[in-house]
């Protein structure tokens, strides 16, 4: 048999991701709560673009979508990928 060539980045993923534009909070122990922007959502998790630094493998907790003044429910959550933009001074997180 001939070897497969390796799964792309799109084919790997396990849930359909869904192109957003909505604030979302942010809730980091070392830093409080943050306002950021989602720029994808899946049922497996979301990513955002924040101007703080986070970590792979730090836990936080999540509001999304949110908006200032009304309640909110925090959802547990894990950094698992962290690309810096320079140009832009920001992170993409997911």
């Amino acid at each position: 048999m001939p070897a497969r060539p390796p799964a792309s980045v799109s084919t790997r993923r396990k849930h359909v991701r869904i192109k957003v534009n909505f604030t979302a909070c942010i809730r980091n122990s070392g830093s409080g709560d943050v306002l950021v922007i989602c720029e994808n959502v899946s049922r497996g998790g979301l990513c955002f673009m924040s101007n703080q630094r986070y970590y792979e493998t730090a836990h936080i907790e999540v509001a999304a979508p949110y908006s200032p003044g009304s309640p909110c429910i925090l959802i547990p959550a894990q950094i698992v990928r962290v690309q810096e933009l320079s140009e832009e001074k920001m992170f993409r997180c997911g």
